[in-house]
């Protein structure tokens, strides 16, 4: 087989790698993992709390499935979870992937417009995704995650829990950009190092946000809506919820 011909096969095999990687990257929940120019792009450890630290504790309408904390892994059988910060430097927990991990939702606490019952009231596993949008709130000056500098600063952001429940897909979103009326989540920096933030606790919005009279808890005012496309951050609201969470995350 001469230069030409081993060159050639050489191109080939190249091809079809990167072909195989393309198919990869796009055909799975767990992203391919890149830098960005920034820095962003890594895997995390994502904590979300049970309960507060009331003196009579009352849980979160948001919480832990009770296996621990969330890292990203993939194990046989399709089952993979997703905690990083994004190449965009946003966070993400995904579990929308996994048979063994998923978020525990109650929808309790109705707020303002409701045209129809809610998939479930108490509280209820889901494998769905929480993902972030800060860059949608001007205020944040394009400031994200992943670009956060140092301990104290905080951001408030746009905040979706995507979920499917008996065939039907349900967007739960923070997002007064979209839905006027709604809180915002607040991000704040918890740990940093070498002018870079490493750890974050995530909490309803102190400004935007309200108290629920029956819990005592500060909660996000949330839009639970039919999201107009699978990955669409906007839909058919039906109606307003109370959400009260505590999530903390680490490098």
């Amino acid at each position: 087989m001469n230069t030409t011909t081993n060159a050639a096969h050489g191109a080939i095999r190249w091809f079809c790698l990167a072909a195989l990687m393309m198919t990869i990257c796009l055909g799975i929940s767990l992203p391919c993992m890149a830098k960005s120019s920034t820095g962003c792009g890594y895997n995390v450890t994502s904590i979300l709390y049970d309960f507060d630290n009331q003196s009579t504790p009352q849980p979160f309408q948001y919480q832990s499935d009770g296996l621990g904390a969330y890292t990203t892994f993939r194990a046989p059988n399709n089952n993979s979870v997703s905690s990083i910060i994004q190449s965009s430097c946003s966070w993400a927990l995904d579990t929308t992937g996994s048979t063994t991990r998923g978020i525990v939702v109650t929808l309790a606490f109705p707020y303002s417009g409701i045209t129809s019952a809610p998939p479930f009231t108490s509280a209820t596993e889901i494998h769905g995704v929480f993902h972030t949008q800060c860059f949608d709130n001007a205020a944040n000056n394009n400031l994200n995650f992943g670009t956060m500098t140092f301990v104290g600063q905080t951001l408030a952001c746009p905040m979706h829990l995507v979920f499917t429940y008996n065939g039907v897909l349900y967007n739960l979103g923070l997002a007064p950009p979209t839905f006027p009326g709604t809180s915002f989540m607040q991000v704040t920096c918890t740990g940093a190092s070498g002018g870079q933030c490493n750890q974050w606790t995530v909490q309803p919005d102190p400004a935007t946000s309200v108290l629920n009279p029956q819990t005592n808890q500060l909660s996000g005012i949330a839009e639970l809506f039919y999201p107009s496309c699978n990955g669409c951050g906007n839909g058919t609201p039906i109606g307003q919820y109370l959400v009260s969470f505590s999530f903390l995350i680490h490098k």
